[in-house]
């Protein structure tokens, strides 16, 4: 038996690897739980050129939010293993354990007893393995609602079937390993002037990248571009219903972003490089920034799934004004921001 330190991180949602990440070292310090201030953030649109046939499994269309984390290699040691169905995993993965590796790998959730997809449909995901006892191994997942990390336990022979099964027709998958080094300098949790300005300044900048498919769209113009996809009903919006949980996910990821903003916020008022008035102002206006992108991914969330099939003009020109009205609101709101940074 063994089980390493990790501790479940929801403060913001991003996906399953980063959140874990931020565990495993929140665990050991808790001023990592800071570490989100300094991703880099921006939003990210795919408009698909009208000849391109319309996929409703294809999500980027819709509005998103890429985040980069920050350099870490100077904290963690990787290993990278290529298993197949000839390796004991439950062996395995122990042997990582036993050398204080955290374990990431997919597994196949219809053999996982704690999911919605047990037994019902197969649903191959990553997961972090971080300990186990004789008869079980210790899992931190987000299985019973998205986006929210708990401890879970699976039995090793479930464990070997979820395993057998994610690796379907390719016969080998890759198994990531992470562990902390033996001395890993300290994180400075203050972030510079500069580089919030920066951080700011890579959600106003606006670029293109265009192919024969589409144009990839990234930056604040992305939210514009995404109120025209409703204004004139592209085909490409359509959402499959078995995609709409991850939809759904994807659209608060703009929600996400404002929280970093006010991570960012928090920070330079603590090291006095904004002064009270600034914060009090910011925090208001952000605040509102928030509850207004809270009550748009909401309103984008209930048409589209009652409007699944058929989506009226009158529904989608709504929801082209919201969006449209929260780029603006957000353009002005960045650059009062950057303003207040610089004094």
């Amino acid at each position: 038996m063994k089980v390493l330190k990790v501790k479940p991180y929801n403060d913001l949602w991003f996906d399953c690897i980063n959140n874990n990440i931020i565990g495993i070292l929140a665990a050991y310090e808790p001023s990592f739980t800071r570490l989100p201030t300094f991703y880099n953030g921006t939003y990210s649109i795919n408009v698909k050129a009208e000849d391109v046939q319309a996929d409703t499994n294809d999500l980027s269309p819709h509005i998103d939010v890429l985040f980069e984390w920050p350099d870490l290699t100077r904290i963690f040691e990787e290993k990278q293993v290529e298993v197949s169905a000839d390796h004991s995993i439950v062996e395995v993965v122990r042997r990582f354990i036993d050398d204080n590796y955290y374990v990431f790998m997919y597994i196949d959730r219809y053999y996982f007893p704690d999911t919605p997809n047990y037994n019902k449909e197969s649903f191959i995901h990553p997961t972090l393995i971080y300990g186990y006892t004789n008869n079980n191994f210790k899992l931190l997942e987000d299985c019973v609602k998205v986006g929210n990390m708990d401890y879970y336990e699976i039995e090793n022979s479930m464990f070997t079937q979820a395993f057998l099964s994610s690796l379907r027709k390719a016969g080998t998958t890759i198994v990531h390993c992470i562990r902390l080094k033996e001395e890993w300098p300290t994180w400075d949790m203050n972030i510079s002037r500069d580089l919030a300005i920066t951080l700011l300044q890579n959600v106003l900048h606006t670029q293109e990248m265009s192919e024969s498919s589409g144009t990839t769209i990234q930056g604040i113009g992305a939210l514009a571009k995404y109120a025209e996809l409703f204004e004139r009903e592209s085909k490409h919006i359509a959402v499959h219903p078995d995609k709409f949980m991850w939809f759904y996910q994807q659209l608060r990821r703009g929600i996400v972003l404002q929280k970093r903003n006010i991570l960012i916020l928090q920070n330079l008022h603590e090291q006095g490089i904004l002064n009270a008035d600034s914060y009090h102002i910011l925090s208001k206006m952000y605040q509102e920034h928030q509850d207004c992108w809270t009550f748009v991914t909401n309103k984008i969330g209930f048409i589209m799934y009652k409007n699944i099939e058929k989506k009226s003009n009158g529904k989608l020109q709504e929801l082209k004004e919201l969006v449209l009205d929260l780029y603006k609101r957000e353009h002005k709101l960045l650059t009062v921001f950057i303003n207040h940074i610089h004094g």
